[in-house]
């Protein structure tokens, strides 16, 4: 599947702050940021990149509106309009969102 036939998806994202588990520094919301996501209620991890002409910068604490850009050949089906999901560095949960 190329870049161009995979799927956008727009999402509110909330990143923890550091006392809680989060980031220590902000994201960058222009492709330099990928992540994994997990589906409440699923395994599987699914790598992706935010995107965001409001904002570059995503910092702990702080909520924002991006597009979720997969960056893999795998099925992300699972990310439908209001599904959550957790925002995943390695094991670690940085934060939690909403597709729209």
């Amino acid at each position: 599947m190329s870049q161009a036939r995979r799927p956008l998806m727009p999402a509110t994202v909330a990143m923890r702050s550091a006392a809680d588990g989060g980031r220590k520094t902000a994201a960058g919301l222009n492709g330099e940021y990928h992540p994994h996501l997990r589906v409440r209620g699923h395994e599987a991890l699914l790598g992706v990149t935010f995107h965001s002409d409001a904002s570059d910068l995503i910092h702990p604490g702080e909520r924002t509106t991006v597009v979720l850009v997969p960056l893999y050949e795998i099925d992300y089906s699972a990310l439908r309009p209001g599904v959550e999901f957790d925002v995943l560095e390695g094991p670690q949960v940085v934060g939690t969102g909403t597709v729209e």
